[in-house]
């Protein structure tokens, strides 16, 4: 279980286009953005040397065609982790690891500790350039009788 909070901006050129179109008479309707409908991550959690499945679903009143990229962020600071791949229409999956994670300095200064929440970002991003963000907490655990050192879990009796 997962908290979720929304983020959602639309293009300034999709709003010069809508601008544009009510000037001049023309009916063509602004590109709406995507809609991240539901994040769900397998497992619950990650466990370090394992895999967390993540799937996202989206939509876009434009059409799934509409729809350009998946990504995933770390949320605090908004940098890029890694993409998403289209499984299915409007459906898009990844695997994200431990690694991954500690290689991004995702669990710099959590040292000592065996459970931590980590804040991560999706984003969907559509051709004219609008923009559906949800943030979402993923809970990254140490094995038992472990915990964190230096971005890996060590046996709790040693020092770090």
């Amino acid at each position: 279980m997962f908290t979720a909070r929304r983020h959602r901006t639309a293009a300034v050129a999709g709003f010069a286009l809508a601008l544009a179109a009510s000037v001049t008479g023309c009916s063509e309707a602004p590109n709406e953005a995507p809609f991240i409908e539901r994040i769900q991550v397998w497992g619950g959690n990650l466990v370090e040397g394992e895999v967390a499945p993540v799937h996202v679903t989206v939509l876009d009143a434009d059409g799934l065609d509409d729809i350009v990229g998946v990504r995933l962020l770390y949320a605090p600071d908004q940098f890029w982790l890694t993409s998403f791949t289209a499984a299915s229409d409007g459906l898009f999956t990844l695997g994200i690891t431990w690694t991954e994670l500690a290689d991004h300095g995702v669990f710099d200064g959590r040292d000592g500790q065996s459970v931590v929440s980590v804040d991560l970002m999706v984003e969907a991003m559509d051709n004219g350039g609008n923009v559906d963000r949800l943030t979402f907490e993923l809970i990254a655990a140490c094995p038992s009788d472990t915990e964190l050192c230096d971005g890996t879990c060590i046996p709790d009796f040693e020092p770090c």
